[in-house]
């Protein structure tokens, strides 16, 4: 992600230098458009690591109780999900810049999401009664899952990453260069 944004930032700072269109209507646009890639850079990101939270929980499954094997997904995923979203929106960020702010999020987001998913859990057995799911089939507890990681991500763990915990890490890279 970082080279293409690279790229992109140079290709529109040249394009609203040249161009007849006025340059506050020019950097809007180039607002939003950095503010798309970086939610598709995002997902992407989180669809990887909610790809490794589900493989990794769901193995769990089969050895320990969902509430211990949610947390292992969960930490799985954190994982993953550092280098991803780091290089999303902190390319050129040391990681020391970006660290401390991202073990505070990553508290914030595993809570809420390890929250949701115990608040669902109760329901399971309804869930597979309405959808007509075998008991214990694995197919509700994903959807569950699914829908823990869905809501945290949309309400606070986008907003948090972009918002604060690498704003530091870009505001250091930028000083830097």
């Amino acid at each position: 992600f970082g080279s293409s944004s690279y790229c992109f930032n140079h290709f529109i700072a040249y394009r609203c230098s040249y161009s007849s269109i006025p340059s506050s209507d020019c950097f809007r646009t180039y607002f939003r458009i950095t503010m798309f890639l970086q939610l598709l850079g995002s997902s992407a990101g989180s669809v990887l690591a909610f790809g490794g939270y589900l493989a990794t929980s769901s193995l769990l499954d089969r050895f320990v109780e969902p509430t211990y094997a949610n947390g292992g997904g969960l930490l799985a995923s954190t994982t993953i999900n550092f280098g991803m979203q780091r290089a999303v929106f902190a390319p050129g960020a040391a990681m020391s810049n970006v660290i401390y702010r991202y073990v505070i999020a990553e508290a914030i987001i595993v809570a809420s999401q390890q929250g949701v998913f115990l608040g669902l859990l109760p329901f399971q057995r309804r869930i597979e009664q309405y959808v007509g799911a075998e008991e214990d089939s694995g197919m509700v507890m994903a959807g569950i899952r699914s829908a823990s990681q869905a809501s945290v991500f949309a309400l606070i763990s986008f907003p948090l990453r972009r918002h604060w915990v690498f704003q530091a890490g870009k505001a250091a890279a930028s000083k830097a260069a």
